[in-house]
């Protein structure tokens, strides 16, 4: 008789469980035109009390939020100093901290983190493309941050799964035998499998930097015979090792493309710590990061 073994029947469970952790940031916001308040998801990355919280503002306060993006945007350009930028990061934390989307976080505590930067350029615009040890900030469509710590255990637990699953099939009698005659093993094992899943669904707070996509793409073979390309659209704007660095547009994430069933998905920003608010049709994002690669997309994005 083939052994009943548990992972096995979870497998494809399992799995749908991690696609859904890891685009667990959906956007729960309101409509402000049309609505007294409007509710936006903030994500704090790199931080002890890592957690994604609803926070509810007003009109007001979500006009005021935009301002704050749009001063970071227009002011930020190659003739300002680097005394000129931290002003401008140090204010923006302050209004931040008002509108209480720093989580448990004090402003003081935020802006200690984002002094971890050192290695600032000049200022002057770089030819390089991508910019290294940065501030950053943007606002973009089809973007979302996910933590590093989801991605190892995710892809760990899916790869154990798939493993066992494998093994089971070829030697049912060894798992038989292991149920019957060795129960605390069978249920280390079980212990170690799960864990990964128990990790990433209960956004466990362990402080890791996260990495975030720009854009993804779809592979549609059976009905159009094609892939078609969604870009992230709006702007980025980085202070770093390459002094001053900005993308307007429309652009896909150039470090990395992680594909997973038809869909793959473009990270353009690796060790971001940060913040990250989710509005109904845009991220904000504004930290430090490691490095920062986009590349620009010149056809028409897909609605």
């Amino acid at each position: 008789m083939q052994a009943v073994f548990p992972f096995k029947k979870t497998l494809a469970l399992s799995a749908v469980f991690l696609l859904l952790s890891l685009s667990y940031a959906t956007v729960l916001a309101g409509d402000k035109t049309t609505n007294p308040t409007v509710e936006v998801l903030v994500e704090l990355s790199g931080f002890p009390d890592k957690r994604i919280d609803s926070v509810r503002l007003t009109a007001e306060q979500a006009d005021h939020l935009d301002d704050i993006f749009k001063d970071l945007h227009e002011k930020q350009d190659s003739m300002m100093t680097n005394n000129e930028a931290s002003l401008l990061f140090h204010n923006t934390i302050i209004e931040l901290g008002r509108l209480k989307l720093l989580g448990s976080l004090t402003p003081e505590e935020f802006e200690k983190t984002l002094q971890k930067i050192s290695s600032q350029g000049d200022g002057i615009q770089s030819d390089m493309n991508p910019n290294v040890f940065c501030y950053v900030s943007g606002e973009t469509s089809r973007t979302s941050t996910i933590n590093l710590l989801t991605v190892i255990a995710g892809g760990y637990g899916i790869v154990q799964l798939f493993f066992l699953s494998w093994l089971l099939d070829k030697f049912p009698a060894v798992w038989e035998n292991i149920k019957a005659n060795h129960p605390n093993l069978y249920k280390f094992i079980q212990n170690i499998v799960l864990l990964p899943f128990v990790i990433v669904l209960l956004n466990i707070p362990i402080s890791l930097v996260s990495i975030v996509f720009f854009g993804y793409s779809v592979i549609y073979l059976k009905e159009k015979g094609g892939i078609e390309y969604y870009p992230a659209r709006g702007w980025v704007n980085t202070r770093g090792m390459y002094g001053y660095r900005q993308w307007n547009g429309t652009f896909f994430g150039g470090i990395h493309a992680f594909g997973l069933s038809d869909t793959t998905m473009y990270q353009g920003i690796s060790g971001f710590k940060g913040l990250t608010i989710y509005e109904e049709n845009t991220t904000k994002i504004f930290g430090i990061a490691r490095k920062v690669d986009l590349f620009y997309h010149y056809e028409s994005p897909q609605e």
